[in-house]
Order: structure tokens, then C-alpha cells, then sequence
């Protein structure tokens, strides 16, 4: 019986808080000069379903191929990062050699000063 009374309690109290949440709200509509909170929520509504509306019309657009590339162009775009790939791999390719050539030349530096010794 407790049991139902705290959760009676429970439930009275919040929505007491709701109600008064509500009439601090219509509070601040009335302070800010607005005419109506129906026209508050109303607007809210429509700038909801704005919001929905513009997210389907981009979806739509970018499933629909707007903006969608020639052959031609693609093709091109492919070769440039062909190019810059093999461009990438041969700038790798040499500086991993001058880095060898490094690390001989020390190693070869290192024996003299041994031998030197």
C-alpha cells in the first residue's frame, strides 16, 4: 500500500513540476510580446517539417545524380591520381635509396674510425 501511495506521490509531484514548467513557459511567451503559444507551436511545427522536407529534397538530389560527373572527367580524375600515386611512390623510392646511401656512407665512416683506433 506504501508502495502505491510513494508512487502516487511520485507521479502528483512531477506533474506538478510540468505544470508549472508549462506556466513558466507561457510566462515568457506573454513577456516576449508573443500573441499566442498555439502560433509558437504551430511555427515550430512548420519549421519541423521544413526541416524534413530540405533533408528528403538533399537525399534526393544526391540519389537522384545531381551534380554527377561525365565519363570523361572521371576518367580524367582517375589518371591525375595515377599519376600523383606514381609520382608519391618514385619521390618514396628515391628517398629510401638516399637514405640507404646515408646509412652505407656512416656504416663505411664507422669501420674507418674503427680500423683507425
Amino acid at each position: 500500500m506504501t508502495e502505491k501511495t510513494d508512487k502516487q506521490k511520485a507521479k502528483d509531484e512531477e506533474l506538478q513540476r510540468r505544470k508549472e514548467e508549462l506556466e513558466d513557459e507561457l510566462e515568457r511567451y506573454a513577456n516576449a510580446g508573443v500573441v499566442s503559444p498555439g502560433l509558437v507551436k504551430a511555427a515550430r511545427w512548420f519549421s519541423r517539417i521544413l526541416w524534413m522536407f530540405m533533408s528528403a529534397l538533399v537525399v534526393y538530389l544526391l540519389y537522384s545524380g545531381w551534380g554527377a560527373v561525365t565519363q570523361d572527367k572521371y576518367q580524367e580524375a582517375v589518371q591525375r591520381a595515377i599519376d600523383i600515386k606514381k609520382t608519391a611512390d618514385e619521390s618514396k623510392r628515391q628517398l629510401n635509396e638516399e637514405v640507404s646511401k646515408q646509412q652505407v656512407t656512416e656504416a663505411k665512416l664507422s669501420l674507418t674510425e674503427l680500423e683507425l683506433k
